[in-house]
């Protein structure tokens, strides 16, 4: 069986506008005060935006003064449950609530992240302490707050991973559509071409990864990530640019 992506494209839900259609039902339920209702209707929404908040978690890890397996991507969409039903009146229609959903989510994330970070500011000031004082603390913090700490081998945890993309997000439109096409052919079976994509996604940054992972799963526009990250549409531009690169040339080259 033909493994060819221009063949065998996985159907990709357009949460966009799944999220979209929904706006004008929840605008009446937040007008009339009802609230279990609201709630409920998000509850059918929210559980996509998971691969997303597993990415910007992992950033977070990454960069450092985060805790590991602190938090997951479901204590993000938890919060954001009355937090939408309290800020709803913030936007007037439906064009406006899918960027606006993304928009409070990494506000959730970076509240996380600021409260983390004063959280570690706290025990900058430990080695005032003597050794023995700085034993006996250290060894409180270990039974008390046990599994937060940041290990460096923790980093490279498999837990985190984006959702699945496609390879013709990154090959179509170039003159070499075909070849790329028959090498994908040549070299692997499908369960292994999602792994190869995969493996090839991890090597790109942080960065870049969620600005595709926005642009070819939660289908945002360059100005609307432009937005959403506050970066300039070039910089965008240029990191969708860089990833559809780096697959091309690791294809070639593998």
């Amino acid at each position: 069986m033909s493994t060819s992506f221009s063949n065998n494209k996985a159907p990709q839900k357009n949460y966009r506008l799944y999220v979209e259609q929904y706006y004008q039902q929840l605008y009446r339920y937040r007008s009339d005060e009802q609230r279990d209702q609201f709630l409920a209707m998000l509850i059918a929404l929210l559980p996509e935006l998971e691969g997303y908040v597993k990415l910007r978690l992992d950033q977070a890890v990454h960069a450092g003064n985060f805790p590991h397996n602190k938090y997951k991507p479901q204590d993000v969409t938890d919060d954001l449950y009355l937090i939408l039903y309290a800020s709803f009146d913030e936007i007037d229609n439906e064009d406006e609530f899918y960027l606006w959903l993304f928009e409070k989510t990494n506000q959730v994330i970076e509240e996380l992240i600021a409260n983390e970070a004063e959280y570690a500011a706290r025990f900058e000031s430990l080695d005032r302490y003597s050794n023995a004082e700085w034993r006996g603390l250290k060894e409180r913090f270990t039974s008390e707050f046990d599994g937060d700490l940041i290990m460096k081998e923790d980093l490279t945890d498999v837990s985190y991973k984006i959702p699945k993309l496609q390879w013709s997000h990154f090959l179509t439109g170039t003159d070499k559509e075909q070849e790329w096409d028959q090498k994908i052919d040549a070299l692997l079976q499908q369960e292994q071409a999602d792994q190869e994509l995969d493996r090839l996604l991890e090597r790109l940054s942080f960065r870049v990864r969620e600005i595709v992972q926005l642009h070819h799963k939660y289908l945002f526009s360059v100005a609307e990530i432009a937005r959403l990250k506050n970066e300039s549409k070039g910089d965008v531009e240029q990191a969708l640019e860089e990833a559809k690169r780096i697959i091309q040339v690791s294809l070639f080259n593998s």
